[in-house]
């Protein structure tokens, strides 16, 4: 973030976690994180704070990045649907594929018996 001083004299501000910042009078800084930047201007309202390109390009970089996963996400799920279908086919196609085995090999003894008795 960017933090403008619009004042004559500078200002200097240690934040949470010790970080310290001076904006000299009439400046401005830049790079401050966020977080450090609201928790100034909570202590000098006329401050002012604009995100820096950066800032605004990273959040469009998380925004793209969260429908990226999220686009993800849903091609794995229907992966996922679409393989237990498919196993669900294999073990029809495997049981149908038994029974035909056991039929065939039913006739075939049948036919030895019958030509057994002949």
């Amino acid at each position: 973030m960017k933090i403008v001083n619009p004042m004559d004299n500078d200002i200097t501000v240690q934040v949470p976690g010790g970080t310290k910042y001076t904006v000299l009078a009439n400046d401005s800084i830049s790079g401050v994180p966020a977080n450090h930047a609201e928790f100034w201007k909570g202590l000098h309202p006329w401050l002012v704070i604009t995100p820096e390109a950066t800032d605004v390009v990273e959040e469009v970089i998380e925004e793209i990045v969260e429908d990226i996963k999220e686009d993800v996400k849903e091609e794995v799920i229907e992966v996922e649907k679409k393989e237990e279908v498919i196993e669900e086919v294999k073990e029809e196609v495997i049981e149908d594929k038994k029974e035909e085995v056991k039929e065939t090999i039913a006739d075939k003894v049948k036919k030895v018996i019958k030509k057994g008795k002949k």
